[in-house]
C-alpha cells in the first residue's frame, strides 16, 4: 500500500477504506482515471445509505472546525482594532458600553479545539458498502477538503497575525488545528511539517510550536518541530533518538510543574518500549508516573496507574513493588479499608515477599487510622517477630512508647525509648526519640 495514502486515511479515520487500497490500479483511480466516477455520482447513488451519511457528517465536521477557528480569528482581529483605537485616541473604556470594550475574552484556543475534536476525528468509519474504486474517490474527496480548508485557514491566519503581532503564536497554532487533527501524533513526520505554510516553518516559530505541541499532548509532533528548529536542519538533532528527547523533555516539564504534559511524554516513551517488548522500561515508567501523580495529590490516578502492573503475568519484584505502592497510594487517599482488604491478598502472594515488611507496615498504619486496633496490634506483633531488625520496627516501638507516655508510665516509656536508640540508631525518628528521653530524664530528676 502506498505509505502516503495509508497515513492520510488513518488520519481521516477511514481505516476500513485503507485496508482495501492495496493496488497501484486503485491509486490511479484516485487521480481521476475513471472520469465517469465522481464524488457527486457516489453521493447520489448512496444518498440514503448510513455509511454515506456518516461520511458526509465527517466532511461537515471539517467545516465545524473551520467555523470555530474563524470565530477565534474574529475575536483576535477585533481585539487588535480596539487596542489600536485605544492607543490612537486614548479611549476611556470605563465609559464605553460593555460590548465595545477592548477586553475581549478569546475563548477558543488551538489546544481547546484539538481536545474538542480529536476523538471525533479518530473514530473509524465503516465503508464496506462501497466498491474499491468508490472508496478511492471518497478518500480523494476527503483529502481535498482537508487541504482546501487548511489552506484557507492558513491564509487567514497570516493576515490576522500581521494585524496583531502580539497574538501571532496563538494564531499560528490555530492554523495547525486541522493538519494536526488530520495526522495523529504518532504519524506526524518531517514531510507533514514541510506541507505547512512557509511562514510557519521559520525556525523561531518552530521553537514556540514545539511548546504548543507539548501542551496539546503531541510529543512526537513536538519532536519534529524541535528537530527542524535547530539551525533549520534535522541531521544533528535527530542523532538524539526519540526516547532521549521524550525523557529529557519530560524531565524539563516536571521542573516547570507541567505534570500532565510531562506524563504524556513518558506515556509515548512507554508505548514505544511496549512495541519493542522492553517490559522492564515499561514497568519503571509506570512506577515513575504513578509516583508523580501521588506526589501532586492525584492519589486515585496513581492507584489506577499502578494497577496495570497487578496482573498474574507480572513477575517477581515488579509485582511486589507494585503491590506495595498500591497500598501506599490507597493509604494516601485515606482508603484504609481498601488497604486492609488488599493487604490480605498481597501477603499471601509469593511475589511480594521482598516487599512484605513495607506491606505489613502500611497495613499497621492503616489499621490504626482506620480504628481497627486489634488488627493493628496483630500486625505489629507479626512485624517485630518476622522482621525484628528492620528499621521500620522503630516506628512501631515508638508508638508503644507514646502510649506509655500517654498513660504517664514514664518508666516503661523510657525503657522502650532506650531500646530504640540502641537497636535502631539510623531510624528517621532517632532525633525525636532522644529529645523525649532527655525530657523524661529531666522530669525524673526534678521529682527526685
Amino acid at each position: 500500500m502506498n505509505k502516503d495514502v495509508a497515513y492520510i486515511m488513518r488520519l481521516g479515520c477511514l481505516l476500513a477504506i485503507l485496508l482495501l487500497l492495496v493496488s497501484k490500479q486503485v491509486e490511479a483511480e484516485v487521480t481521476g482515471a475513471d472520469e465517469a466516477l465522481s464524488y457527486q455520482t457516489i453521493s447520489q447513488k448512496y444518498a440514503n445509505h448510513p455509511q454515506m451519511r456518516a461520511f458526509k457528517r465527517r466532511l461537515e465536521l471539517i467545516s465545524d472546525v473551520k467555523k470555530d477557528i474563524e470565530q477565534s480569528f474574529t475575536q483576535q482581529r477585533q481585539q487588535a482594532l480596539d487596542n489600536l483605537l485605544d492607543d490612537t485616541l486614548g479611549t476611556d473604556l470605563s465609559l464605553a458600553p460593555l460590548s465595545q470594550s477592548s477586553q475581549i475574552e478569546i475563548k477558543i484556543s488551538a489546544v481547546d479545539l484539538l481536545k474538542k475534536y480529536s476523538k471525533q476525528f479518530t473514530e473509524s468509519l465503516d465503508a464496506d458498502a462501497f466498491a474499491e474504486d468508490e472508496q478511492a474517490v471518497l478518500l480523494n474527496e476527503y483529502s481535498l477538503q482537508i487541504r482546501k480548508v487548511s489552506d484557507q485557514v492558513a491564509q487567514r491566519a497570516q493576515s490576522v497575525a500581521a494585524a496583531n503581532p502580539d497574538q501571532a503564536m496563538r494564531v499560528m497554532a490555530l492554523s495547525l488545528v486541522l493538519p494536526l487533527l488530520h495526522v495523529p501524533d504518532e504519524y506526524w513526520q518531517a514531510k507533514d511539517l514541510e506541507g505547512l505554510p512557509g511562514w510557519v516553518q521559520e525556525s523561531i516559530n518552530l521553537i514556540q510550536l514545539e511548546d504548543f505541541a507539548l501542551r496539546a499532548h503531541r510529543p512526537m509532533t513536538a519532536y519534529v518541530f524541535a528537530s527542524k528548529s535547530v539551525n533549520g536542519t534535522t541531521a544533528d538533532f535527530q542523532k538524539r533518538d526519540i526516547k532521549t528527547y521524550l525523557e529529557g523533555t519530560g524531565d524539563r516539564l516536571l521542573r516547570e510543574e507541567r505534570y500532565d504534559d510531562a506524563i504524556e511524554c513518558f506515556e509515548v516513551a512507554k508505548a514505544a518500549a511496549l512495541k519493542r517488548n522492553d517490559h522492564e522500561y515499561v514497568s519503571e515508567t509506570i512506577f515513575r508516573e504513578a509516583q508523580i501523580l501521588d506526589d501532586i495529590g492525584r492519589h486515585e490516578d496513581a492507584v489506577a496507574m499502578i494497577q496495570s502492573l497487578l496482573t498474574p503475568e507480572t513477575q517477581g519484584n515488579t509485582f511486589g513493588k507494585a503491590a506495595m505502592l498500591h497500598l501506599k497510594y490507597l493509604y494516601s487517599d485515606k482508603n484504609y479499608g481498601q488497604v486492609l482488604d488488599a493487604s490480605i491478598k498481597y501477603q499471601e502472594d509469593e511475589r511480594t515477599q521482598n516487599y512484605l515488611p513495607q506491606i505489613l507496615y502500611i497495613t499497621w498504619v492503616a489499621a490504626r487510622l482506620g480504628n481497627t486496633e486489634t488488627l493493628a496490634e496483630v500486625t505489629r506483633k507479626q512485624f517485630v517477630k518476622t522482621f525484628p531488625d528492620h528499621i521500620l520496627a522503630a516506628d512501631m516501638y515508638f508508638s508503644q512508647a507514646m502510649n506509655s507516655l500517654a498513660r504517664s508510665d514514664y518508666q516503661d516509656c523510657q525503657r522502650i525509648i532506650e531500646y530504640i536508640i540502641y537497636k535502631y540508631p539510623n531510624s528517621r525518628l532517632i532525633k525525636r526519640v532522644k529529645e523525649i528521653k532527655e525530657r523524661i530524664t529531666k522530669s525524673t530528676e526534678v521529682k527526685n
